[in-house]
Order: structure tokens, then C-alpha cells, then sequence
């Protein structure tokens, strides 16, 4: 086997078993984001509770499709625009859309 094979090989086992530990990690992602919709349920204008949804679907965003979980990228996406929104205007309209995409980001997660 010539090394630039075996470093393929090296490099796609460590992508999959960065893979394999990203989707284990989802469920503890459901349950954080669970607790934090429930404090942004309580109060739309909890700029923490906010803030840090929006940095973790941020980082779910990027990171997913890395792994070939292009949906739930795209609903990660979708959840850090809603959350950006209600920052700037904590409406129940925003608080709804949120809400909405928050529920399709963890129906996306759970699949996985």
C-alpha cells in the first residue's frame, strides 16, 4: 500500500469516527437546547438564554454538513436567523418562528 493510500485511509477513519462522536453528542444537544427554549419560552427577552442558542445551533450549522448531515445544517441555519430576530424584536411572532424552527432543528437531531 503506498503512504499517500494509507493516509487516505487514516484520514477517513478519523472522519468517521469524528462522526460517529458528533452524532453521539446530539442527544445532549436536544436536551440543552430543550432547557434553553424553555427559558426563552419563560421570558423572549432573555438576551442570555438567546445568545447561547444561537452560538450552539451556529456551531451546528457549520459543523453538520461537515459530516454529511446537510439538513440538519440547513435547520441549524434556520433556527440562528429566528434567534437573531427575536433578539433584536422579542415578539410573540418571533418568539413563534423560533419555536417553529427550534422543533424541525431537534425532529432533524433526533434522526441521528
Amino acid at each position: 500500500m503506498s503512504e499517500l493510500s494509507n493516509m487516505a485511509q487514516n484520514y477517513e477513519h478519523s472522519l468517521a469516527q469524528a462522526r460517529q462522536r458528533f452524532c453521539a453528542s446530539l442527544d445532549s444537544q436536544v436536551e440543552k437546547l430543550d432547557a434553553l427554549m424553555w427559558h426563552i419560552e419563560e421570558n423572549p427577552a432573555n438576551t442570555q438564554a438567546i445568545e447561547i442558542a444561537t452560538n450552539m445551533v451556529h456551531k451546528l450549522a457549520g459543523v453538520a454538513p461537515t459530516f454529511g448531515l446537510k439538513s440538519v445544517g440547513q435547520h441549524a441555519t434556520a433556527a440562528e436567523v429566528a434567534l437573531m430576530q427575536l433578539e433584536k424584536q422579542p415578539t410573540s411572532q418571533n418568539l413563534k418562528l423560533v419555536s417553529d424552527a427550534v422543533e424541525q432543528l431537534t425532529v432533524q437531531l433526533d434522526k441521528h
